[in-house]
């Protein structure tokens, strides 16, 4: 069975872009057939992580949330086709990119700001016009820290938690 952990993988020439690897673990334990176990067996997954423009807007139409993002107009996701086409050359491995990729806060989340004109939240993670309401989480960084971001969003976290702490 393969390996479910997953680890970093660089390719050249893509060097903003991060990449990982990953197993299908406990697969083995699911009702399948020899056939798809031994299929399993043979497959890994790989994901690649970069930064986009950050360029959205998120409005409430109807009782549903629209957004006017559109992955098709972000150079991050043609690079990431393009490393995985080298993937796939050198390994000759086939790669299976999904369709349309996932982002998170496509639309900048909860950003850092002066006031509540220019932002939601401020330096201390505190919403404007809201006291003691905090966000503590990527939604509040004003750009995607690229990479895996759970460093800068604990940092983030651990800035805004002292915060409260010093003022109670």
């Amino acid at each position: 069975m393969p390996p479910s952990s997953l680890d970093a993988v660089t390719i050249e020439g893509y060097d903003s872009l991060h990449f990982g690897v990953g197993g299908f673990s406990g697969f083995d334990t699911w009702p399948l057939s020899g056939f798809v176990k031994r299929k399993l067996e043979k497959m890994f997954f790989m994901y690649g992580m970069g930064s986009d423009s950050g360029q959205a807007s998120v409005t409430f139409v109807n009782g549903r949330l629209e957004t006017d993002y559109d992955h098709r107009k972000e150079p991050v996701y043609d690079a990431l086709r393009e490393a995985y086409r080298v993937v796939a050359s050198e390994t000759g491995n086939r790669v299976i990119p999904m369709r349309k990729p996932l982002t998170p806060h496509m639309s900048g989340g909860a950003c850092l700001g002066a006031n509540a004109e220019r932002g939601v939240v401020d330096h201390r993670g505190e919403i404007h016009g809201n006291p003691g309401l905090y966000v503590a989480d990527a939604a509040a960084l004003p750009a995607a820290p690229g990479g895996p971001p759970s460093v800068a969003i604990a940092a983030w976290a651990h800035h805004v938690a002292d915060g409260i702490i010093q003022r109670t």
